[in-house]
């Protein structure tokens, strides 16, 4: 698609979940029921790419995932030798500092009874801002990290948790076939209850 065609097509608001705008041309205040939308959108994208970079730097602890050592990267200071997550680790970081942003939205919606006010522009702009910027900034980071499954240490992580894996596999299949995670989560801790003492008697 041309960045003319792109130009001219309409911005898909249901495909990411939010409500399109009703007042297009607002004179001093207009709801901010689009821009929670669209902070909350944001804000839960940036907790799950927090939760996957959080579980890569832990198989990368536990030598199942590979990382490799970009160019010119000295390491640590103390131990040149070793390599550190530092690009998982900065994703970690700006995902973080962004969930603040949801509060300060909050906040300013609340303040104005959800009006759209001359005191609150600078803030609202500047909070977007700071949560599109930070947010591409992290998704850039993550993009960079160069690392690979290491498939002989993650069979034998595999083969060292197989029962554990297991009962969450037959877990996620109770939930997926209609039975509530309570009951299935219940049903589970019988089941293992039965299995620790057949193993000790």
């Amino acid at each position: 698609m041309s960045k003319e065609q792109q130009a001219n097509t309409p911005f898909d608001w249901q495909r990411f979940g939010l409500d399109a705008p009703n007042n297009l041309y607002p004179l001093q205040s207009s709801d901010h029921s689009v821009e929670l939308a669209f902070v909350a959108w944001c804000c839960a994208v940036a907790a799950q790419l927090h939760k996957i970079a959080c579980d890569q730097r832990l198989l990368i602890s536990r030598g199942v995932v590979r990382l490799y050592r970009p160019l010119h990267h000295a390491g640590s200071s103390a131990m040149p030798h070793k390599l550190n997550p530092y690009r998982l680790e900065k994703v970690c970081s700006i995902c973080r500092s962004l969930a603040t942003v949801q509060q300060e939205v909050w906040d300013v919606a609340a303040h104005n009874s959800l009006e759209r006010t001359l005191d609150t522009s600078w803030q609202l702009n500047h909070a977007l801002r700071r949560l599109t910027e930070g947010l591409a900034l992290a998704l850039d980071t993550f993009a960079l990290v160069d690392c690979e499954v290491d498939e002989k240490a993650n069979a034998a992580d595999v083969a060292r948790h197989r029962d554990q894996i297991s009962s969450e596999m037959d877990l996620t299949r109770q939930v997926l076939a209609g039975a509530s995670r309570w009951s299935a989560y219940q049903m589970a801790l019988q089941s293992n209850h039965k299995i620790d003492n057949a193993k000790t008697t």
